[in-house]
């Protein structure tokens, strides 16, 4: 898989507050900033992201997704399936990688219960500057049910 550069940057809180603008009383501007100043954009990307994937129902399964930052601050990922954010604190078949990948132990698909199959989604963020977002990949499920 190709590395993808960076073809967006996150700039944190885009530099809010404003700098104020007002006159003196000898008619110069004067800068009435608040607050600390602007930070430089930050090159934040994913170096892999997740890939639709067939899974076999029983085995083990595989969504890869990394992301990098010039930051000093390594990104926090997370997972949503079907647009909703994961909870994977308590969850014994699926967990979060090093790296950042989504490991299944055992996918598990039947008739009337089909929780792994879906649409998933990596998201990658760093505190104090930002989140993005990686493409969305579908799992499917191949055995009978």
């Amino acid at each position: 898989m190709c590395a993808r550069r960076p073809n967006h940057f996150v700039q944190p809180s885009m530099a809010w507050p404003r700098p104020l603008i007002s006159s003196t009383a000898v008619g110069k501007a004067e800068d009435t900033r608040i607050g600390s100043a602007a930070q430089p954009f930050s090159p934040f990307w994913f170096t892999v992201e997740p890939q639709d994937t067939l899974a076999i129902r029983g085995n083990s399964a595989l969504l890869n997704c990394s992301a990098h930052s010039d930051a000093a601050t390594a990104a926090r990922i997370e997972w949503k399936k079907d647009g909703t954010f994961m909870s994977l604190v308590s969850d014994e078949r699926r967990h979060i990688l090093p790296d950042g990948s989504l490991f299944f132990n055992h996918v598990v698909h039947s008739k009337h219960n089909k929780p792994d199959e879906g649409t998933y989604q990596c998201v990658a963020t760093i505190d104090n500057l930002g989140s993005i977002s990686s493409r969305t990949a579908r799992l499917s499920v191949a055995g009978k049910v």
